[in-house]
């Protein structure tokens, strides 16, 4: 939850109105804000099932891709809304254009 997750993640987001990130740091953004929370979601869960370390990393490797999943559906929905497009925030849309986006 803290400066290397959600924390972190949404610091990143917060400063990134009218800012140019790179493919990288979007990521960043992401992973820290939604990734953290679905990776921790599904890492105690794993360890409530007395999952080995290793196993547990796959676990909140997962919850981190499916954050980012999540995060690039919301940014290409946003496209159509009022929200983040509007207030000159980046996007996935913005870094990868929207067929690349929704390919990812």
């Amino acid at each position: 939850a803290g400066a290397e997750g959600m924390i972190g993640g949404q610091a990143i987001d917060i400063g990134a109105e009218n800012t140019q990130l790179n493919e990288e740091t979007l990521k960043n953004m992401h992973i820290g804000k939604t990734g953290a929370l679905f990776g921790a979601a599904l890492e105690f869960g794993a360890i409530l099932g007395s999952a080995s370390v290793e196993q547990r990393k796959e676990f909140r490797q997962i919850g981190h891709d499916l954050g980012f999943a999540y995060q690039i559906l919301d940014d290409i929905q946003d496209q159509f809304a009022e929200s983040d497009s509007k207030k000159n925030k980046p996007t996935a849309v913005s870094i990868y254009g929207m067929n690349e986006a929704k390919a990812r």
